[in-house]
C-alpha cells in the first residue's frame, strides 16, 4: 500500500471485503494506533469490536520518552520509571477508571520533561476522537 491516508485504508479494506464470499463475521479487530486507519475499519466493519495494539501503545509511549530525553531518568530514577510504567499499564485497567488514574498519575509529575510527557498523553490519547480508552487494548 503506497498511501497511508484515510481514503487509502478505506479502498484497501473495501477491496479485501469484496474478495470474501459473503458478509464477514468479524467479532474483533486489533489494529495499531494510527488515526487514519481507525475510521475506515469502523466504517467497513461496523459490528467489529476494535481495539488498539498494546505493543503499539507501549512503543508510542516509549518513543515519546526517548523524544523527550527521559530514557536516562527512566533507567536511573525509580520514581520516573514507576510513573512511566504506570502510564504504560493504563490500558489494563477497566476503561471507566483510566482517566481517573491518569489524573492521579499527573499529580505525581515532578520534572518539566515528565510534565511534557503527561501533556502529550493528554493531548494524544485522551483528547482525540480517533479512539477512546475503552479501545486501548
Amino acid at each position: 500500500m503506497s498511501g497511508k491516508r484515510h481514503r487509502d485504508y478505506k479502498k484497501v479494506l473495501e477491496a479485501l471485503k469484496s474478495l470474501l464470499p459473503g458478509e464477514p463475521l468479524i467479532r474483533g479487530i486489533v489494529i495499531y494506533f494510527k488515526s487514519a486507519i481507525w475510521r475506515p475499519v469502523q466504517e467497513i466493519f461496523p459490528d467489529a469490536d476494535i481495539k488498539g495494539s498494546l505493543f503499539n501503545w507501549n512503543q508510542a509511549l516509549w518513543r515519546k520518552v526517548q523524544n523527550l530525553g527521559l530514557q536516562t531518568a527512566y533507567t536511573q530514577d525509580q520514581r520516573t520509571r514507576k510513573l512511566i510504567r504506570k502510564c504504560m499499564a493504563l490500558p489494563f485497567l477497566p476503561h471507566e477508571r483510566i482517566l481517573e488514574q491518569f489524573q492521579t498519575l499527573k499529580k505525581q509529575v515532578n520534572t518539566p520533561s515528565l510534565t511534557s510527557f503527561v501533556t502529550h498523553m493528554q493531548n494524544t490519547w485522551f483528547e482525540t476522537s480517533a479512539w477512546s480508552p475503552s479501545q486501548w487494548g
